[in-house]
């Protein structure tokens, strides 16, 4: 039997299976579990969420939505912020071992490198790397635009 949750996002309520995401974020596992007084009510609001990115993240999720380019970075940005490491996982795999199944693979991951660059753990720093290793090896040119945090490349 799943325990249900509710997140509050710019007013709209979702139901979540508090189980499957503390097992996934140790933010929900202490959001949902005895640490904040949310875990008591039942619900918590995240107020610095947008409602478009918690839908996205959340279709993803639930499995309602498939991961590709169109939501990749969405469900990055979410699974860095609170702390979805198999999701983050699973888009640094579309990003260095799927990459064939993603047509215009290079703008997507050049798009992916710009939203890479503003997180700040070792672990996404450590992508980025590998990220412009691969853009290299594919001729896209990253030059210092990447080293400065800027987005431009040209084709070689």
């Amino acid at each position: 039997m799943s325990h249900k949750f509710t997140i509050i996002v710019e007013g709209r309520e979702f139901r979540v299976d508090s189980e499957r995401y503390a097992r996934e974020s140790e933010v929900m596992r202490a959001l949902m579990g005895e640490s904040f007084i949310e875990s008591r009510s039942k619900c918590a609001n995240l107020h610095d969420v947008s409602l478009e990115d918690w839908e996205v993240f959340h279709d993803y999720f639930d499995g309602n939505e498939v991961l590709g380019p169109q939501n990749a970075e969405t469900v990055y940005y979410i699974a860095d912020r609170f702390g979805f490491d198999r999701a983050k996982s699973e888009v640094e795999s579309l990003l260095l071992k799927d990459r064939q199944i993603v047509s215009e693979w290079d703008e997507f991951a050049i798009r992916m490198l710009n939203f890479i660059n503003q997180c700040k753990d070792r672990r996404s720093r450590m992508l980025r790397e590998k990220l412009i290793d691969v853009l290299e090896k594919n001729q896209v040119n990253v030059g210092k635009s990447i080293q400065e945090g800027r987005v431009m490349y040209r084709q070689q």
